[in-house]
């Protein structure tokens, strides 16, 4: 018995391939799944991998018994099941697939519901089904969503995957070769014959498909078993949905990550999970603040990670690019995904958040500023010196260098305090149309300015703090995380 696909020159090209699975096949095909498997027929082992997680995990929830009862009766292990099951929307996703399936109109539902019951028998609720009761209908969209959902969804990235890969492959043999070619390749399960333009493969009935100018759907299906499939209603768009060769996973490579974004940056984005703060960073990487700052700026560029400031403590959490990248380089299948926390969302304006500190610096920490300040970078300089160990046991003159990088930057930061504590006592009065344009500029590249963010541009629009106070207004507004480029052009319009 056979299945035979009639194409007219103009189907050619007309046939397409799915880029994406559909979700309502790839249902209806692991229900017959879930059964036994029919004697010489022995499933891939990922399936089979699939047939047990599913089958336990069924069995301890509710939706357990309502697949027993009511969807497996819809799609008996036989030749024929209902067409509305799986429309046309499905690669779309579950849900626009279900809207579909639940505005199908009653006169179709009847007519397939009377084939399936001369076929196979009636299921026990199918008397409501064919007089297409809403209430049915309903129950029927609540089933289909909890069963994807229970057994399908853990797996859905992978399928995802694998359909994937063969829409590419298909997609590249159709460009190199045309859409003959592109016929030729479904082999072993479909055989192309070009001079009669008939594509014939094995099937349950003998079965004869006219497409008649209509083009052909092909469907990559992970669930679907030895032999493809079509719909029995010859006025639905033509399809054909064949088995996917699967593929086993690639094993995980611990060190993909590291080549992508290098070590010290691969550490530091698969320590941060939800409102990581840097201590906890720095605690199970050995990564010095000052490197995680730097770290952390680049890949929260790249919208690999966000960050949050508040109470002069900043706090990261992974993005769902962060997440994928994570997960696809560390361990398969996907991970859970984590707990929702407030302070993964973005503001409106864009992904820099800035809380505003309660604290307000005056004078007279000054004394306290300049040792904490300093005490900080001799952590940092010891940090820098367990991540380089064989810099600092050196008498060279590089050594010496090294050193002085580390006092200079102290005095800096220091100096940058200080000005910052003395911003607020300045008895001038500066240029306001020049603070304006600085603090508004600040503003449009999305900082929420701050009262110390003020008090840098007020301090690089007074002309008596002398011709440094631009680079001075410059370290401020980078203390307060703005980007260096950001804080240079806001400096440059109080300085005008």
């Amino acid at each position: 018995m056979r299945l035979r696909i009639f194409f007219e020159p103009e189907d050619l090209e007309r046939t397409r391939v799915s880029a994406r699975p559909d979700a309502l096949w790839e249902l209806v095909l692991s229900l017959h799944r879930l059964r036994r498997p029919r004697p010489g027929l022995s499933p891939p082992a990922d399936v089979v991998r699939w047939r047990t997680d599913a089958l336990s995990g069924l069995s301890a929830r509710p939706v357990g018994a309502s697949v027993g009862r009511c969807l497996l009766p819809l799609v008996p292990a036989s030749s024929y099941w209902p067409d509305f099951l799986t429309p046309h929307t499905g690669p779309a996703g579950l849900e626009p697939a279900l809207d579909t399936v639940l505005s199908t109109p009653r006169a179709q539902i009847r007519r397939e519901l009377d084939r399936l019951t001369d076929r196979s028998g009636a299921p026990s609720w199918g008397a409501d089904l064919a007089v297409a009761d809403s209430g049915a209908l309903t129950l029927l969209g609540d089933h289909l969503r909890s069963y994807f959902s229970a057994a399908l969804a853990p797996r859905w990235a992978d399928i995802s995957r694998q359909v994937s890969i063969e829409h590419t492959r298909l997609a590249g043999v159709a460009a190199s070769g045309g859409p003959g070619e592109l016929l030729a390749s479904l082999r072993p399960f479909a055989v192309w014959h070009p001079d009669d333009r008939i594509l014939q493969a094995r099937y349950p009935v003998p079965w004869d498909v006219r497409l008649d100018g209509r083009g052909l759907h092909l469907i990559p299906s992970w669930f679907c078993a030895a032999t493809p499939v079509v719909l029995v209603d010859d006025s639905l768009p033509p399809v054909l949905v064949y088995p996917l060769t699967h593929q086993p996973l690639p094993a995980a490579d611990p060190t993909a990550l590291a080549r992508l974004l290098g070590p010290t940056r691969a550490r530091i984005l698969i320590a941060i999970t939800v409102a990581t703060p840097t201590a906890t960073i720095h605690g199970q990487t050995g990564i010095s603040p000052s490197q995680i700052s730097r770290h952390t700026a680049v890949l929260a560029a790249n919208d690999l990670i966000l960050q949050a400031r508040h109470a002069g403590r900043t706090f990261y959490t992974r993005t769902p690019l962060g997440d994928a990248l994570i997960t696809s380089s560390t361990s398969r299948p996907t991970r859970a995904q984590k707990p929702h926390s407030a302070l993964t969302n973005r503001t409106a304006a864009g992904p820099r958040v800035e809380w505003r500190s309660p604290h307000t610096c005056s004078p007279d920490r000054s004394t306290e500023l300049r040792q904490s300040t300093s005490a900080w970078f001799r952590r940092a300089g010891s940090d820098d010196a367990q991540e380089a160990p064989g810099r600092l046991h050196r008498t060279t003159r590089p050594h010496r260098r090294y050193h002085m990088r580390i006092r200079k930057t102290a005095l800096r930061a220091t100096s940058v305090l200080l000005a910052m504590a003395a911003a607020p006592l300045l008895a001038v009065t500066p240029a306001h149309a020049n603070v304006n344009h600085c603090t508004a500029y600040l503003k449009s590249q999305h900082y929420l300015v701050s009262e110390r963010a003020t008090h840098a541009c007020t301090w690089a629009a007074n002309p008596s703090n002398g011709p440094a106070r631009g680079a001075q207004c410059r370290d401020m507004l980078m203390h307060l995380g703005v980007a260096q480029y950001h804080a240079i052009t806001a400096c440059r319009e109080a300085f005008k």
